[in-house]
This record gives C-alpha cells, sequence and structure tokens, in this order.
C-alpha cells in the first residue's frame, strides 16, 4: 500500500503512513525496508503538529524523528503507529 501511495506524492510532499497495530514488522521494519528502497523520501518531525498530546519525553523524541508508536493504555488510546516521510 506505501509503494502505490508514494508514487502520487509530487516532490516536498508529504506521506504519512499510519496503521491501528504495533507489529514492529507492519511499522518500523516496512518504514525502514521502505526508506532503503526510496531514496528521495526522509522522515520528517511531527513532533510540534501533536503538541496537544501529552506525550513523555520519550514518545516525543520518538515524534520528533518521524515515527511514532503508542501502545494500548499508554495514553488512553489503542495501539497506533504513525509515521512522516518527506519527498525530497
Amino acid at each position: 500500500m506505501i509503494e502505490k501511495a508514494s508514487q502520487s506524492i509530487r516532490q516536498n510532499g508529504i506521506l504519512v503512513y499510519c496503521t491501528c497495530t504495533i507489529s514492529p514488522q507492519e511499522n518500523e521494519e516496512l518504514i525502514k525496508t521502505f526508506l532503503a528502497a526510496h531514496d528521495d523520501f526522509v522522515l520528517e518531525s511531527f513532533k510540534d503538529s501533536i503538541a496537544f498530546l501529552s506525550l513523555d519525553e520519550q514518545d516525543q523524541i520518538a515524534a520528533d524523528s518521524g515515527i511514532l508508536t503508542l501502545y494500548p493504555g499508554k495514553y488512553d488510546t489503542d495501539g497506533m503507529f504513525y509515521a512522516k516521510l518527506r519527498r525530497l
């Protein structure tokens, strides 16, 4: 799905990949594999965009790196994963 979606992203455009799972294979590993095959995409911080959430320091650092996993119950949410990528 991310391969197909990435084809529609223009230069300097943003692709947000999110899932409702905490599976590393479907999330971090998929993003790592995607970035290895697409050197025209980079992770981009989204920490400021979610400043309304009271994230702990570790999750703020993760969001600042462009990737964040929210574990079930930690913030009274379900498990979720987010990655923000920009096409160079």
